[in-house]
């Protein structure tokens, strides 16, 4: 995946997974219960990206990249190419550089058991998106280990 898709799936965001498709956004991928849980539905469309879903509506909600994890070495990661300023950055001191302050932030002491150092959360430029959010995931060494762009308000 190219950074110009990776843009279209981040401006996106709240469609419905019929009109991605339409609009050529994404393939036509089986929608699937990853999680068995029922409070969301997925598809994988390449390694180390997940795209998530609201099942009563097929909203288009969530997006889940894995750039690196040490604690699953099988996990699937994400070898595409991230659009400016995202593709860059790899480390959270890059993050609070290139956006500044978190507008919510959690420390290691709070995620203990999780397997993370941190993590931190920005709204998104409006030319991105006018109601999302970017979260940075880090693990040892405060690397990113996932970026996550999701809706503000994911349930309306």
């Amino acid at each position: 995946m190219n950074s110009v898709n990776m843009e279209r799936l981040i401006k996106n965001l709240g469609c419905s997974y019929d009109a991605l498709i339409a609009n050529k956004v994404i393939d036509n991928l089986p929608l699937q219960d990853l999680y068995e849980d029922g409070e969301s539905l997925e598809i994988e469309p390449v390694p180390g990206i997940e795209l998530i879903f609201w099942p009563e509506t097929l909203r288009f909600e969530v997006i889940y990249i894995t750039l690196r994890d040490d604690q699953n070495a099988n996990l699937p990661l994400f070898a595409g190419e991230l659009p400016e300023p995202f593709r860059e950055i790899t480390e959270q001191s890059q993050v609070h550089k290139t956006f500044g302050p978190p507008m919510f932030s959690k420390s290691a002491m709070e995620l203990r058991g999780t397997g993370l150092s941190g993590w931190d959360t920005y709204q998104l430029e409006p030319n991105w998106h006018p109601a999302a959010l970017v979260e940075f995931q880090y693990i040892k060494n405060m690397k990113v280990s996932k970026m996550l762009f999701s809706l503000i308000d994911r349930n309306v």
